[in-house]
């Protein structure tokens, strides 16, 4: 018995390693999606296995960095962090809001201060790598969409949204795949906080309008502009994460089968993003949720 317990505790060990060695692969090809598989270790391991498989990729990956591959620790310490300050808030009792909340925010700033010192041992300035960096990225912009306008300026006045919005889509994809990641370790699947109950606080909606109004009414204080319309990028996103949710909600509700499901949000994410995130907005006025909710219990009843 007790060699049957330890071989399959070895089992999961290795298995959870290899998951994790994805999640340390991957985001060096598509930051993220590297996501899913540490949520699944994190929540197959507990606390202290996540720790130490963390830790000994993470070294792994400083050590590629110092033979050619330069910041490939980098994504991972991110995506690391992101998962398990997540993980641990909503374990916690904390909502998905909340948890990602303070999760986007500690990790963006672990990536901010992580990015300064490795830039400061290579001896190259901030401001120098970062407009080198946004070039690079404009260049590749104007080659998959030539109708493209925004100049390396202007994406580097975007920069702290675009990293804050990276991290939010990031956490997103994690949770939608988590559950494939525990059926694949052949782990009990847990029933976490559902994406399709994802609310955004009332406040948020005063932020959006304070942000409009900072971002595209003239006026001459240049920073303040820059600032709301970080702000109103990041608050984009997250209204389209309620639309989404809505979506979700409707598609439950009428049984929408799994094809039509993935065409339709296919077609919601790459081509209606703007619409999704104005009717996530109204929801916070029309409350389509429970009007669709509302509305199958009358038909059931009848």
């Amino acid at each position: 018995m007790e060699k049957a317990e330890s071989r399959s505790s070895q089992h999961n060990v290795e298995k959870g390693l290899f998951a994790a060695t994805i999640g340390a692969l991957l985001p060096l090809f598509f930051p993220p999606l590297g996501i899913a598989p540490l949520l699944a270790v994190r929540n197959m391991g507990g606390r202290k296995r996540f720790a130490f498989i963390g830790v000994v990729l993470l070294s792994v990956l400083v050590l590629m960095s110092m033979v050619g591959f330069e910041g490939a620790w980098l994504p991972f310490l991110c995506l690391f962090v992101l998962s398990g300050i997540y993980s641990e808030m909503i374990v916690s009792g904390h909502s998905v809001i909340s948890a990602g909340t303070v999760a986007v925010s500690i990790t963006t700033g672990t990536l901010a201060i992580s990015l300064w010192g490795w830039l400061q041992v290579q001896g190259v300035g901030f401001m120098t790598w970062s407009q080198k960096y946004v070039e690079q990225v404009s260049v590749q912009m104007k080659l998959f969409a030539p109708e493209a306008t925004l100049e390396a300026t202007e994406l580097l006045k975007m920069a702290p949204s675009g990293l804050i919005i990276l991290m939010m889509v990031a956490l997103w994809i994690g949770i939608l795949f988590e559950s494939r990641f525990r059926f694949w370790l052949g782990q009990k699947i847990v029933v976490r906080p559902a994406l399709e109950a994802f609310q955004v606080p009332d406040f948020a909606v005063w932020l959006v309008i304070g942000s409009v109004a900072g971002a595209y009414i003239s006026h001459e204080i240049v920073w303040l502009e820059v600032l709301c319309q970080n702000v109103f990028n990041v608050l984009a996103v997250v209204y389209f994460f309620q639309g989404l949710a809505v979506v979700a909600n409707y598609f439950r509700v009428a049984q929408v089968g799994q094809l039509w499901q993935t065409l339709w949000y296919a077609l919601l994410i790459f081509h209606m993003f703007m619409l999704v995130s104005v009717f996530g907005f109204a929801d916070y006025w029309l409350d389509f949720r429970q009007r669709i909710n509302k509305k199958k219990e009358v038909t059931s009843k009848l």
